[in-house]
Formats: C-alpha cells, structure tokens, sequence
C-alpha cells in the first residue's frame, strides 16, 4: 500500500552528450534518459554524499541539454529520442533551441522522437526542455505500486534527490508474521492511522503484537475493530536513507488448528 501526502521545486539538469560512433541507438537516434544525468541546484554545483535536492509531485524538471558532433563527418537527419521512466514524463511541445527559439514536433503524439536536422562536424546544438516528476499513479490499487516504489528509492538516491513530502510504504507479510511501515519521503508525518485487514481465516493473538522502531521516535497503539487492527503512529520521521523503518510483529494463528476433530455420522 502506498499513501502519498502531496505537496513545488525548480530543479535544473544539465547534460552534454559527444557524438561518438557508438552515441547512437540500434535505430540510430540520440537518446536522453534523465536518470542518467547529474542534478544541479542554482546554489550548489558540487555535491557531497550526504547532500540531496528536495523534490515534489507534480515539479517541472528544467533540462538544459548540449550535443555535440564530435565526428569527422557530417550528420544528416539527426533523430533524437526522450525516454520517459515510470515518475519523469516528457513535458509535449517543450523541446526548443536555447538560439534559435525553434520549437521541436515529435513524429507522433506516442513517442518522443524528433528530427534536429544536419550536424556539421564540430557543431553543438544547444537544448531545452522539460520534464514532469510524477507520483499519482503510485496511489492506484495496482500491485505493482511497491515495486515501482522500490525502483524510485533507488532512482531518486542515484540521481541526489529525495522527495519533499510524505511518502508512506507499508508492506505486509503475514507469513511471516509482521507489517514493515516506512516514509521515503522527507517530511516526517504525525498522528498517523493505519488500518490492518487481518487476512481471512486468520485471528491476531495481540499479545503477540511487538514494534521495532529502528531508533525512530514514534509511540504506536492499536485496538481491535471486527476483523481489523487499527494502529496509531504519533510520528513516523521522513528518511535520511538510514533504516528508519518501523517493523510490526503480530502472530497470525489459522483458524483451521483452532477446529477440533470432525465427525462422520453414519445411518
């Protein structure tokens, strides 16, 4: 289950590519892709490890992007082609020159692919366009939410960002007795509620009910509802890519061991 808190950035990337031989695709296109870019703030160029750029749903992502023919030769028909992930779309309409102000026109509305024209050798050719980081889709009832979830963790810390808002992950594994709680977000969040679906057939022995708060500094309380367990956090802090992650312990007991011996009545 994934529950996103919304809440805005100017991020500005910058990226220069130098045609080689091997620069092009198998369909001989230049290809962009943002997560192999370095990330870079107006008031910071250089960074430590342990420095990240904030980033919500929804920010616009600046992309300034310079190629170069580094060749001998001349390049015609010069194709150049945005790759969107599962969280940054290319934003239609907004890939221009820095010089000329010519606005680019994919070849469909279903691909990101475009015609820059002939580089001469030497030639640089300077870009502009913009990017949409996206999280919405990560509120759909889709079971592949946590693992493109586990893939955008991974994404953002490769590229030095960290989500400015409350991104809470929470995975469940009955079999082996325990719900795992954790924000990848930034910001920490408060008086939290979680409501536990005890799987059918199963009943929770709440004495059995334990917290591993991985040094986090939160109170937890839970009361049983029907076929629910309800738990309230105080606070679940935002990470800073220590283990911050809450574990629950709760022992699931089959309702089948519970049945005594069944009976055959014969006439």
């Amino acid at each position: 289950m994934i529950i996103i808190f919304k809440g805005r950035v100017m991020i500005n990337i910058k990226k220069e590519i130098f045609l080689k031989p091997n620069s092009l695709n198998k369909d001989k296109e230049i290809e962009f892709c943002i997560l192999n870019c370095s990330v870079n703030n107006k008031k910071c160029d250089v960074y430590t490890d342990t420095e990240y750029i904030k980033i919500k749903n929804k920010d616009i992502i600046l992309t300034d992007l310079i190629i170069k023919n580094t060749l001998n030769t001349k390049l015609t028909n010069v194709k150049f082609k945005i790759c969107n992930t599962d969280f940054f779309k290319f934003i239609p309409s907004s890939l221009r020159n820095t010089y000329t102000r010519e606005v680019y026109t994919s070849q469909n509305i279903t691909c990101n692919i475009f015609y820059l024209g002939t580089l001469q050798p030497n030639e640089v050719l300077n870009l502009k366009f913009n990017m949409l980081f996206n999280l919405d889709f990560l509120n759909s009832s889709s079971n592949n939410s946590l693992k493109f979830l586990n893939e955008l963790d991974a994404e953002l810390k490769n590229m030095k960002l960290t989500i400015d808002q409350a991104v809470l992950r929470v995975v469940t594994r009955p079999k082996e007795d325990k719900i795992e709680i954790e924000n990848i977000g930034s910001k920490e969040l408060k008086n939290i509620v979680y409501n536990y679906e005890i799987p059918e057939g199963y009943i929770i022995d709440t004495k059995s009910i334990k917290y591993n708060l991985n040094g986090a500094l939160c109170n937890i309380f839970f009361k049983t509802i029907k076929n629910n367990i309800v738990f309230k956090f105080s606070n679940i802090p935002g990470n800073t890519y220590d283990n911050k992650k809450i574990i629950i312990s709760l022992k699931h007991i089959d309702t089948n061991t519970l049945l005594g011996p069944s009976f055959m009545i014969l006439n």
